[in-house]
């Protein structure tokens, strides 16, 4: 279970996902938001980075932000990887991801396995989503259709489209969104990964989305490293959110 472990006043906001609590940097968890760098470095920022960072600033701005650290999470430079709540005005108790994601801020992004909570963030998302709020109102972000949409590489991005084929090579299993896995594109996903997601195997003929980040191996492809990063279209999730 999640202890808290960080209690404190926000003293730095990196960008829409990440902020300095009590000296220590902490990337939230389940979430991504769209990137953002300062001008004189030489990364770019993303669309709606600058609105995503002023929002998180705005939410912890003089208010006591408690930290909530999930034993094993932590990014490859020792980040860890946290659950954040505040008070509001009335105070009322803010789950500062479910804020970020309603507000159309950020997007889902898994890292842990807590099945409640995705599905409370993903169902945020849809209806944040539907709304145009945030990040959703440019098409930058809208999800692609395979096969007829481009996929570049090296972007985060949603890509919706009906699975071909499924196939275990090896240690990989391979869902394939096209006839020609050289030129077509695919998830791929570690055999421990696609033994963790249930139903798997009726994934071939389903309209499903994965998302995360593009790259080529041949043609356009996710790695998939989190289970929840794949998920069935028009599949409502009846969950009542809760604290993570």
């Amino acid at each position: 279970m999640p202890q808290p472990c960080l209690t404190g006043i926000v003293s730095t906001v990196i960008s829409g996902d990440r902020l300095v609590l009590d000296g220590k940097t902490v990337q939230l968890l389940d979430i991504k938001a769209p990137e953002y760098h300062e001008p004189d470095t030489a990364y770019t920022t993303w669309p709606h980075g600058a609105q995503s960072r002023a929002a998180l600033a705005d939410i912890t701005n003089g208010k006591t932000v408690t930290a909530l650290c999930h034993e094993k999470a932590l990014l490859p430079d020792g980040t860890p990887v946290v659950s954040l709540f505040t008070e509001d005005d009335t105070g009322n108790t803010v789950h500062i991801q479910q804020f970020l994601i309603k507000s159309g801020h950020a997007f889902v992004w898994p890292s842990s396995r807590n099945q409640v909570q995705l599905a409370v963030l993903y169902r945020l998302e849809e209806e944040a989503r539907l709304q145009k709020k945030g990040l959703w109102a440019s098409e930058h972000y809208h999800p692609r259709q395979v096969p007829d949409d481009f996929l570049q590489a090296g972007r985060f991005m949603l890509v919706h489209g009906t699975v071909q084929s499924s196939q275990t090579v090896k240690a990989t299993h391979y869902l394939n969104f096209g006839a020609d896995w050289r030129k077509d594109f695919t998830a791929e996903l570690p055999r421990r990964i696609w033994q963790d997601i249930p139903d798997g195997e009726s994934f071939t003929g389903k309209n499903i989305e994965v998302r995360g980040w593009v790259d080529l191996r041949g043609g356009p492809r996710i790695l998939v490293r989190n289970p929840y990063q794949i998920r069935l279209l028009n599949q409502p999730a009846n969950i009542e959110a809760k604290p993570d």
